[in-house]
C-alpha cells in the first residue's frame, strides 16, 4: 500500500483518490466510524476514545507498531 500524496480534503493511495475519511489498517482501508466521535460530541473534528477503541479491534494490537492520526 502506497500514500502517494494527501492535501487537504483527500488521499491518494495506490493510485485512488480518496475523498473521504478512512482507516488504513496493515490489510485493508475501511472507512472512518465517525458517527460514535459525533454521537458524543456534535461534531466529527474530534476523536474519542470510543472510536480509537472500534478500530483497535480489528487489528493484533501485539504487531501494531504505528498508529498515526491525521485530521
Amino acid at each position: 500500500m502506497n500514500i502517494e500524496s494527501t492535501e487537504f480534503g483527500s488521499i491518494t493511495i495506490d493510485g485512488e483518490k480518496l475523498d473521504h475519511d478512512i482507516v488504513i489498517y496493515p490489510d485493508k482501508i475501511g472507512e472512518r466510524k465517525k458517527e460514535i466521535t459525533k454521537e458524543k460530541h456534535g461534531t466529527s473534528h474530534k476523536f474519542t476514545r470510543e472510536e480509537m477503541e472500534e478500530y483497535l479491534n480489528q487489528v493484533d494490537t501485539e504487531k501494531l507498531r504505528v498508529i498515526l492520526i491525521g485530521t
